[in-house]
Parts: structure tokens; sequence; C-alpha cells
């Protein structure tokens, strides 16, 4: 079990701890999310990029070969990418996201500035070549915050050593781009003051138990922002002891600790959105709920 958070304390001590950080204080300059392509002729592993046709999203999905043939490869398209370190985080946590990847202007210099601010290193600043910069930091538990730089108006498409694959006739659901991705933690306040320190990302929104739905649980949370407010983190923490076991105790109970629990993405029209992901396939996309404002009650679509 994870030690008793008081509904509003713990989120009042993350936002002091933040409070002071207001916007222009990043340390490394943001430029987007970062989640590209798809890979293929390597030895140690298979990744595959899905990326929507209506913007910026992406995800890039990455397994290992069989240990008798990744253990003795000699190449790799992810710098940071270790087939042992990838069966251990799978074996722990199941499938799950281990790196949120942002486009920054240096990666070199945004590692240099995270770690001197207190960020854990998770795999030091590289070179690939082509002009493109690698680098990550802890971020909570074992996932990691990667730092990705390269030229406005390269011909490459996403990192060096991966392959274009046209793909035609897929579907386009409407979504865009990701809005902020939500991180789960036993203890906000600590996470908080960590993450906003190293980033010097500013304090977006704040929220407690008393703000969510349902009533009879709850979570406290913290949003931070880099400048332009086009990367958002959510730091959430659970409220034990509520009638109902919350999303986040839920999530870290059976994600084996603290991580990234899901990724918002945006949609000009989320309804519709859902309806078609909903006549495509039976998984997720359950009813929509939105966060309660002062003397607002639940919502639910059906």
């Amino acid at each position: 079990m994870y030690p008793m958070a008081p509904a509003a304390a713990e989120s009042a001590a993350a936002a002091a701890a933040i409070g002071g950080m207001e916007k222009a204080t990043d340390r490394f300059h943001v430029m987007d999310f970062h989640h590209s392509d798809l890979s293929t002729g390597n030895t140690a592993h298979a990744s595959r990029l899905l990326r929507s046709r209506s913007g910026s999203l992406s995800f890039l999905f990455t397994a290992p070969y069989a240990p008798h043939v990744a253990d003795s490869a000699t190449t790799s398209s992810l710098p940071s990418f270790s087939a042992d370190a990838a069966r251990r985080f799978t074996g722990t946590h199941g499938l799950a996201v281990r790196a949120v990847a942002v486009r920054v202007a240096d990666a070199a210099e945004s590692f240099v500035a995270s770690v001197d601010a207190g960020a854990r290193p998770a795999f030091a600043s590289t070179d690939l070549g082509h002009g493109f910069g690698f680098a990550e930091v802890e971020l909570a538990g074992d996932s990691v915050l990667r730092f990705v730089s390269y030229p406005d108006g390269t011909e490459v498409s996403f990192l060096p050593g991966f392959q274009d694959v046209v793909s035609s006739g897929a579907p386009d659901f409407g979504l865009t781009r990701f809005d902020h991705v939500d991180v789960n933690i036993p203890e906000l306040a600590p996470v908080a003051a960590n993450v906003a320190g190293f980033t010097g990302f500013h304090k977006f929104w704040e929220f407690t138990a008393d703000d969510v739905c349902p009533e009879e649980s709850g979570v406290n949370g913290v949003v931070i922002a880099n400048n332009s407010e086009n990367v958002l983190l959510s730091l959430l923490e659970p409220v034990l002891g509520t009638k109902l076991r919350s999303h986040v105790e839920t999530f870290l109970d059976h994600h084996g600790g603290p991580g990234i629990q899901h990724l918002a993405m945006t949609s000009h029209d989320i309804l519709g959105a859902l309806r078609k992901i909903r006549a495509r396939s039976s998984m997720g996309a359950g009813p929509s709920r939105e966060i309660r404002g002062p003397g607002a009650t639940c919502k639910e679509e059906p």
C-alpha cells in the first residue's frame, strides 16, 4: 500500500513547491511532443510507428528480438535501447509506456540543463548524425523523458536508421496531437517539485479530490507546462481510504509502481472521434467525463 494522502494537503504542498515558477522559466527550448517513424533492418529490436493523418500525433511501438539474436546485436535504431532492460520493463509493468519524447532545440544542452537542475540521467546525450541529438532523463519510476533535436527542413523523417513505410487507406479519427501526458505517482509533492525544477515548467493547473468525479474516490494533481503550453505533464497521486479505489491507486497496484497512466489526445470533434473508434473496435472508448467546475455535477456521455 501507499502512504495516506489528505485530499488537499498534498496537492497544496506540490503547488507550493512549484508555485514560484511562472512562465518563461523553461530550462530548455521545448518545441513539441515527438514520437515517430518505423524501423526495419536492425538486429536488436523491431519498431513500428503509428501516426495520425490529422496532425503530429505519433506512437512508436518497440519490442526486442529473441535473446539469442538481440543479446548479440551490434546495431540498434534507438541508441538507448537495451533488450535486457526492455524485457525487465515488460516483465514488471506489462504493456506500458516507457518514454515520452519531446522535440527540443538542442538535446545535449537540454540534458545538461536538466541534470544540473536535479534530473537523474537515464541516457547521456549522443549525436546520431544528420544534425540529430538524443538523450533521456528519468521521469517517474521506470519511465523516462526523452529529448530529441533535429534541424528544421531535415529530409530524415524520424531518426537516422529508420525507414519510411507508405500506408494507404488507413482511417482518420480526427486525433491531432497530444494534449497531455498523465503520470501517476504515490506521493505528489516531491515528484512535482523535482520535475518542475529540472524542466523549469510552470504550474498550469491544480486540483484535488473535491474537483474530480466520482465523489466516492479521489486524486490530487498538478499539471505543469512549458512556456508555450503545448507540452503538458499531469502528475497525479491517489487519495487512499475512500469508498472506491481511484484509477490512480488501481494503476499503481497493477502497473507495479509509478509510471505513465494515459496519453490524452486532442480532437476538433471528440464525440465524433469516439463514435468512429467504437465502430471499428470493441476495445476502449468508454464514456466521456467532465471534470467539475464550482457548483457543477458529474456528467457522462453514453
